[in-house]
């Protein structure tokens, strides 16, 4: 069966009167006035980031205010504000987090009076602020790094959130996803660099409401999760959200190099029973720096492993105790006999059939500052894995090692980001994405697929009947424009968002069933 050429278009034309947020940004405001409190007209802001050199700069329109969009997150960020016949000011040390609004009040001095310089440190609450649209938990790159993280998953990484928790694992998928806010898994959403990351086709499949690898924590800047935005930016699902931002390179060139490695024979004592073997081997590194000081900035990361997940069984020995509700010892060794003598196909083997999972990630980042108030974002994220399934066996059905499976996936995703200040009042965001999906299942023999009926239950062998020789492609492109500009003390969002999905699910027929 196949499908294609299916477009799904989504246009939107939204106000905003709430504070609003960048989808891969942050936001800064405040006012400019005399120490009676009038407004100045005409200050000169400049915001400057101090690790690469990036700056923006708008003039207070009337009631001293300033309003800028689309601030990089993170930091830390200087803010100089001048005017004619009165003191500069300097707030130097802000640090700006994904979504966040941060207001920023200056009261100037008379330049004709020498006073001391005041200080004045603020710090906004990370729970109540005017600055939040709905609950949200912001995990940012520190956290990250001090918090342990067994395999480095980029999911576990989300169940930081008191209201995500990670859904139980189905078949042979490593886990069946998460649940955001008491919502179905299949209701998320999961941007990265403001673009769609996940499984639109087959997401309804355990696992694959994300790919197989979303992307490496060592690329990651911010991730924020939101179990209920009210953002406009937001929207295209019903569930949660969960919006990360990658890294990008400063004036400083900075890399890191990381190794891990777990098997059975690490388990500390105390644990009763015999593990399974058991093995994972992830290792890779990063590094960032500029291309030209203060105008380009680059930033690579490489992650690979080798992943052994144990047969979960149940397995057939010569020595295990009858059982009548279970298929039996001796009559599984006949079905193999018959199979490779009579039939002359490959039955394989009644022993245990791991799992692997070898996956690499790679990602790339270049970040050009165009002009004062013009940043450029460019982005690539290549994934490759592979899920060799387990046999899936239960106590009525036993499968030989004949019918396993391979299922290799790669995903190519690719972000353009352009922010700018338009007339020195209107913010633009325009984000460019694609997504290029590649799924395909693969039986480890191509026989047909042979099943007979015992007292104890059915015994399955030969090839995979459910995974006949199949592939599916996905392209999707996306297109969003969000305009703000602000009107007194408030701020109008306009948003357009267009978006293009094309699919192709060849299915292959495969050998057949023999009953």
């Amino acid at each position: 069966m196949a499908a294609r050429g299916i477009p799904l278009v989504l246009l939107t034309l939204l106000p905003q009167l709430l504070p609003a947020q960048g989808t891969t940004t942050a936001a800064m405001q405040g006012t400019v006035a005399e120490e009676s409190g009038a407004p100045i007209q005409g200050a000169i802001v400049r915001v400057t980031n101090e690790s690469n050199g990036r700056r923006w700069e708008i003039a207070t329109r009337s009631g001293g205010r300033f309003f800028f969009e689309d601030l990089a997150v993170g930091g830390p960020y200087r803010i100089d504000v001048r005017a004619l016949g009165f003191e500069p000011e300097v707030r130097n040390g802000i640090t700006l987090s994904l979504g966040e609004r941060v207001g920023a009040p200056f009261t100037l001095k008379p330049a004709a009076i020498a006073l001391e310089p005041v200080t004045v440190t603020a710090n906004v609450d990370p729970v109540l602020n005017s600055g939040r649209t709905g609950p949200a938990e912001i995990i940012s790159r520190s956290r990250i790094a001090e918090i342990p993280n067994y395999g480095r998953d980029f999911l576990s990484l989300t169940s930081m959130s008191p209201q995500t928790v990670l859904s139980p694992s189905s078949g042979t998928a490593p886990t069946g996803g998460i649940t955001i806010g008491g919502q179905s898994r299949l209701f998320n959403s999961f941007q990265i660099d403001g673009g769609t990351n996940q499984d639109l086709y087959t997401g309804g499949l355990p696992g694959r409401e994300t790919l197989p690898r979303p992307i490496s924590i060592e690329a990651i800047e911010e991730i924020k999760v939101l179990p209920a935005p009210f953002d406009v930016r937001y929207g295209g699902f019903a569930g949660g959200l969960v919006n990360a931002v990658t890294r990008s390179g400063g004036n400083a060139v900075h890399g890191s190099m990381f190794g891990f490695f777990q098997n059975s024979a690490l388990t500390g004592p105390g644990v009763s029973g015999k593990l399974d073997d058991f093995k994972t081997w992830q290792y890779g590194g990063s590094v960032g720096g500029p291309i030209v000081r203060d105008r380009a900035h680059y930033f690579v990361s490489l992650d690979a492993q080798q992943r052994t997940v144990p047969d979960p069984g149940p397995l057939l020995t010569a020595d295990a105790a009858p059982d009548p509700d279970q298929v039996s010892y001796a009559d599984a060794v006949r079905f193999q006999t018959i199979l490779r003598d009579t039939f002359n196909i490959e039955p394989g083997t009644l022993g245990p059939v791991n799992g692997r999972q070898p996956a690499v990630d790679a990602f790339a980042r270049i970040s050009v500052q165009l002009a004062a108030n013009s940043h450029l974002e460019m982005s690539h994220h290549y994934a490759h894995g592979e899920r060799e399934s387990f046999a899936g066996r239960r106590s009525s059905l036993y499968v030989l090692s004949s019918t396993r499976q391979t299922n290799p996936s790669t995903a190519n995703a690719t972000s353009v980001i352009w922010t700018s200040v338009i007339g020195g009042r209107w913010s633009s965001e325009l984000i460019l994405s694609t997504l290029g999906l590649s799924d395909q299942c693969r039986p480890v023999y191509d026989e047909p697929a042979i099943t007979v009926q015992t007292p104890g239950g059915e015994l399955w062998g030969g090839g995979q009947v459910s995974c006949p020789s199949s592939s599916i492609v996905q392209n999707m492109r996306e297109l969003t424009e969000n305009l703000t500009v602000g009107i007194g003390g408030h701020t109008l969002t306009f948003g357009m968002h267009g978006e293009l999905l094309r699919f192709r699910d060849a299915l292959g027929q495969g050998k057949g069933n023999w009953t």
